[in-house]
């Protein structure tokens, strides 16, 4: 695969700036998780499972919130930035607006539903400060800029310098054994300052400097394209958020805490799949402009097969020593993370293939599908986790995570008869380490000269 990538880059300069754009993001995340992964286990250690699982119950409860934020707009604000860039200032513009709008919702009702909650007053807080990231979402959406653009290293640095400035603070409020309340300032102040990096790097990159605008044509035509993925959106966050959140009410804190060590460290690889979609998109939206059905099919299944193969890639070695991992970064006390670490990991190639299929749904404008397809899913996880969650905690929260993915991103897709061909691909590349299998069985037979 790596040999094909390399010969496709020499040889066209797309794919050598899409494999360029991949590698900048990938550095970054790799960078950022190996600074990252040590602050995190640092951070992890400190508060213990149960101020934890209080922490991590706060973000997943403004999660479900803040899924509302983006209004499920990137992939259709990026699809048309890269099929008009003359209208860039009015496209740019309408989304910046709009998420900034949707920002300010989100707040007042997360903070709104926790009082009405009655949540501890720590608990109201620490969701009032978190929350607040949402304010910035607005200015967030030049990144999206970016992504047409595929300009992954002006990313990579307007977004770095941040991070890396939060994780030594994050040091220093550990040192200086802070509450948990000046962890979630950082959270806030740090998402504030990645959204101004942003707006920054933007202003210096852009060719013309014409101010945005607001234009109510594409506002509506914005809508009628992004609310299917309004629906996804928060489905989505639903079946990533909710188990959490669940999982507190009905086991604890404590139980939360070892969950959240399992989804962190899990998650924390979601950014390989999401770096290639990002680089290869705009890629595939120009083959289907230019009208070339043979290399648009066979662009979308190289695509497929690429990043099913990323996702195997990393899951099968974590499964195989998570125990030892789990047990030398966060310790002792998280032990009982070791086996919903592995249930979760494993769903990684859906994650995949859901990130996959939902970049071609966008494409061939057919997201309503992909609406009921998450709605399914949430509704899954939901049931999941009130029969498994009861019996199992935090091991039954995995499982219910784990068949969600694969109902939502997979399994729905042969019950819509216009993309049952594309999941019959998408099961193609699922089964590459069978293939691949196969294909070493196939050439040992002949190296030897067995029929």
């Amino acid at each position: 695969m790596i040999r094909r990538i390399v010969a496709a880059a020499n040889a066209r300069p797309a794919a050598a700036k899409v494999v360029a754009n991949i590698s900048w993001l990938v550095v970054e995340r790799v960078l950022l998780m190996v600074v990252g992964l040590g602050v995190n286990v640092w951070f992890v250690r400190y508060v213990g499972p149960e101020q934890f699982g209080e922490y991590s119950y706060a973000l997943s409860f403004v999660g479900l919130f803040t899924a509302f934020v983006a209004l499920g707009m990137d992939a259709v604000v990026v699809r048309e930035l890269t099929r008009s860039p003359e209208s860039e200032s009015e496209i740019l513009g309408t989304a910046v607006a709009l998420r900034a709008a949707a920002g300010s919702v989100a707040w007042a009702a997360a903070v709104g539903t926790i009082i009405w909650m009655r949540a501890p007053p720590q608990t109201r807080t620490l969701v009032a400060i978190t929350a607040g990231s949402s304010l910035f979402v607005g200015l967030a959406g030049f990144e999206l800029w970016f992504q047409a653009k595929q300009a992954g290293r002006a990313l990579v640095m307007s977004r770095m310098g941040v991070l890396l400035a939060s994780y030594a603070v994050r040091i220093a409020l550990i040192e200086a054994n802070a509450p948990l309340e000046a962890f979630a300032v950082l959270f806030l102040a740090t998402s504030g300052a990645t959204a101004a990096a942003l707006f920054v790097g933007w202003r210096r990159l852009t060719e013309r400097r014409s101010p945005l605008r607001w234009s109510q044509a594409f506002a509506r035509a914005l809508w009628r394209d992004s609310w299917p993925l309004i629906a996804m959106t928060v489905s989505i966050a639903i079946y990533m958020k909710i188990d959490q959140v669940m999982l507190t009410a009905m086991r604890g804190e404590a139980e939360n805490g070892i969950y959240a060590v399992a989804v962190t460290f899990s998650e924390l690889w979601y950014f390989l799949p999401l770096a290639v979609a990002t680089s290869v998109y705009p890629m595939l939206v120009a083959a289907r402009e230019r009208g070339a059905p043979g290399e648009y099919a066979v662009a979308t299944q190289r695509f497929y097969d690429g990043i099913i193969g990323v996702g195997y890639a990393v899951a099968v070695p974590l499964c195989l020593a998570a125990g030892p991992l789990i047990q030398v970064l966060f310790g002792p006390q998280y032990g009982g993370s070791v086996t919903p670490f592995r249930v979760h990991i494993a769903s990684l190639p859906f994650v995949c293939v859901g990130v996959a299929r939902g970049r071609y749904l966008v494409t061939e404008g057919m997201t309503g599908f992909a609406v009921w397809a998450t709605v399914a899913g949430a509704i899954a996880n939901v049931s999941g986790n009130l029969i498994l969650i009861p019996r199992w905690g935090a091991t039954g929260a995995a499982w219910s995570t784990l068949l969600s993915y694969a109902l939502a991103n997979f399994i729905s897709g042969f019950a819509y008869r216009p993309i049952r061909a594309q999941s019959m691909l998408l099961g193609k590349a699922l089964l590459g380490p069978v293939r691949a299998l196969r294909g070493l069985a196939g050439h040992h037979r002949e190296h030897v000269g067995m029929p």
